[in-house]
């Protein structure tokens, strides 16, 4: 279990423009439905990758990433991304576990899990689980994003090799070279690289993607090895996904008023935070006077910079802080 400090040093980090993501298959069942119908599709040719369908196009579908780096003399670095995802109403389910270097600190094994239900994510570090609202965009790591698919075949053009069944699915392949790998610009000091891509026939989006590179670290003088696969599986069957079990959606902190429009709303262990577009001169008069009118009492803060205020057994510490054109709040209720 995180100590509260840990929470809060946590808290922080995310209320200040943390980037987060997550899927897995804890609370996600499968039922196969009819698929859909089947959608035109250029004739076999080279490949643009970018003339694919995005996979948001789905109605849903789970998709498998691992990405493992090997420099000559160390251990293999893996992170591996489990995602199932529902476009209506939206849903999804992530978990990123890695080994090696690649292990997410603190998580001992267990990686990063997220549940999206609509706008609330549920986050689980360890044993705990915080909940939070991001933009669908901030569920992705940069370093995962990356090496996706698109970045790493975006660029070149892939030779067709004929259709293969991958993954359950009627596909046509598609053969990349070095000099076509080259041409994404994601690689330097390339030695040899080579990959492939399993594209639908019946949706046009790609069902796996394999890479194998090696190059030259230029700062060791290394050898570094990475390989790169995507499997996508369960394309419009039917996926369910539900919050944790026994973790409910707080109500936000006691009586504490929210301001009006908050968004970006992140709740914990009797702490929450947001963002709302008002100055925080306005914010701040508004828990001035509303807290007073609910009963609280304005007390001494802990820190510089803080209202407080007390009620009972209860002390209130609200932090303001203004950021461009929004403000951000930070709200931390404890017993006294």
């Amino acid at each position: 279990m995180c100590s509260k400090n840990a929470w809060r040093a946590l808290l922080a980090a995310l209320f200040f423009g943390a980037s987060w993501a997550a899927c897995g298959p804890r609370g996600v069942t499968t039922v196969p439905t009819t698929p859909m119908p089947a959608v035109h599709t250029p004739e076999a040719g080279d490949l643009n990758y970018g003339s694919l369908a995005a996979l948001e196009t789905l109605s849903s579908y789970r998709l498998q990433s691992v990405i493992s780096f090997q420099e000559e003399g160390k251990e293999a670095d893996t992170l591996q991304t489990t995602l199932a995802r529902v476009r209506e109403p939206l849903a999804q389910h992530l978990i990123i576990t890695g080994s090696g270097a690649g292990k997410i600190e603190g998580m001992t094994g267990q990686g990063l899990e997220i549940i999206r239900i609509g706008n609330d994510s549920y986050v689980r570090f360890g044993d705990d689980w915080i909940i939070m609202q991001v933009p669908e965009s901030g569920l992705i790591p940069p370093s995962l994003a990356a090496y996706s698919p698109e970045k790493v075949f975006g660029s070149g053009r892939g030779r067709y090799a004929g259709e293969e069944a991958i993954n359950g699915v009627t596909t046509r392949r598609y053969h990349y070279d070095k000099a076509a790998l080259l041409a994404s610009n994601l690689f330097a000091n390339l030695i040899e690289a080579s990959g492939d891509v399993w594209v639908s026939v019946a949706h046009n989006v790609p069902v796996c993607a394999v890479a194998q590179l090696m190059g030259k670290n230029i700062e060791t003088g290394q050898i570094v090895k990475v390989t790169l696969r995507t499997d996508l599986t369960d394309i419009n069957a039917l996926i369910v996904i539900v919050p944790p079990a026994g973790v409910e959606k707080p109500d936000a902190a006691g009586d504490v008023p929210i301001f009006p429009g908050a968004t970006d709303q992140i709740a914990m262990m009797g702490m929450i935070s947001y963002k709302v577009a008002a100055d925080a001169d306005h914010v701040t008069a508004f828990y001035r006077t509303e807290m007073a009118r609910l009963g609280w009492e304005s007390v001494p803060a802990d820190k510089e910079g803080f209202l407080a205020f007390a009620k009972g057994t209860q002390k209130v510490q609200i932090m303001i802080a203004q950021q461009q054109d929004r403000t951000a709040v930070a709200i931390i209720v404890q017993e006294q």
